[in-house]
């Protein structure tokens, strides 16, 4: 809209500027040119604007599919041919059209996922102990059950799981991902697939947000 301003102060001032110097024919005429000149910058103004609007209200749809983990391929085969070029990169595009198809699974999802490798990835830190360590910590665990003394502290697998459940919780899943790049290398290889899907959600949620501030940005 500042380009529209910027034109009409330009029209006006030519205006001025002839009538200033006695010449209402010339203002006239600069009037009518400027008028016509200004008409069609008005025009494409209007026009990019509207068509900022449109792709702003198709992101935003596109994130809602996303949200609940539904395939978005209709959704961003029409956006997509719609889209100005300036507000998704080639990169991005290339991103959000390899996983519209399948969609990308859904923060909820992600959290419950994680929750059931969790056991998994208890066993495998439990089998790397000595087996006087597991037996200490199990007799540790049954006294506790009865009050007869302290339960073991958490082990750092039980810690980062914890804190990634809770940042799941306030779908902050970079930061999920982030706490599970404390894991031990061989626990990690066992959240390999669940790391997959976060990073392609992680992923399409960038170029979609990233795509939403261009069309909001004058």
């Amino acid at each position: 809209m500042a380009s529209i301003a910027r034109w009409f102060r330009t029209c006006g001032f030519a205006v001025a500027f002839a009538l200033a110097h006695g010449s209402p024919a010339l203002a006239l005429d600069a009037s009518a040119t400027n008028s016509g000149a200004a008409q069609a910058t008005l025009e494409n103004a209007v026009m990019a604007e509207l068509g900022r609007q449109r792709a702003l209200i198709g992101l935003l749809s596109l994130q809602s599919a996303m949200a609940l983990g539904r395939p978005f391929h209709r959704e961003w085969l029409v956006l997509s041919a719609a889209l100005p070029r300036d507000l998704i990169p080639e990169s991005m595009r290339v991103v959000l059209t390899r996983h519209a198809p399948r969609g990308v699974a859904p923060i909820a999802e992600l959290r419950t996922q994680l929750a059931v490798l969790a056991a998994t990835l208890q066993r495998e830190e439990r089998t790397a102990l000595g087996c006087l360590e597991r037996a200490g910590l199990l007799t540790r665990g049954a006294l506790a059950s009865l009050g007869l003394m302290e339960p073991p502290p958490p082990s750092p697998l039980q810690l980062a799981l914890a804190r990634m459940d809770v940042v799941l919780g306030r779908s902050q899943l970079g930061a999920a991902v982030t706490e599970a790049g404390t894991l031990e290398p061989r626990l990690l290889d066992l959240l390999e697939g669940w790391l997959v899907e976060a990073r392609i959600r992680l992923a399409t949620e960038q170029a979609v947000q990233e795509a939403i501030l261009r069309a909001l940005s004058p």
